[in-house]
């Protein structure tokens, strides 16, 4: 699960708000549906006019693809250490997901937002306990590098 949401526009990809592609995969959406398109990209994705519901679609999808890993928005073999209630500073929020690696491979580790919501912790999901004052290693991806 991702910790961050991710606005999708054009900006947050190295373009500019002249630039279509953001405004193309919307019209894709809204055509695959039988609707007409649009000429300008929504301010927001909340809403429930049929644009913003296509502009939430493709900002789920985007985050969804991205959590899988790859080469192009990961950091492989980062150590982690986490403080004494769980929390890891050294994260942002662009931060997506985390995967065990090396010594700490055969562990199921899931980022969560800290019960009072100041930061992201550690959750290892085979013991069922959120990680504190300890290292692990692992593969960070990221919305964009």
């Amino acid at each position: 699960m991702a910790v961050m949401t991710q606005q999708l526009n054009n900006v947050a990809y190295g373009g500019t708000n002249a630039d279509h592609g953001v405004l193309d995969a919307i019209n894709e959406v809204l055509e695959s549906i039988g609707e007409m398109p649009v000429t300008a990209i929504p301010s927001s994705s909340s809403g429930s006019a049929i644009q913003n519901r296509a502009l939430k679609f493709l900002e789920r999808v985007n985050i969804d693809l991205q959590t899988t890993g790859f080469p192009e928005n990961t950091k492989f073999a980062q150590t982690l250490t986490l403080a004494g209630d769980g929390t890891v500073g050294a994260l942002t929020t662009q931060t997506l997901s985390i995967n065990a690696t090396g010594k700490d491979g055969h562990r199921t580790l899931v980022l969560r937002k800290s019960d009072d919501d100041t930061g992201v912790e550690v959750y290892d999901a085979d013991a069922g306990a959120t990680l504190s004052s300890t290292t692990v290693c692992v593969a960070v991806s990221y919305t964009h590098l």
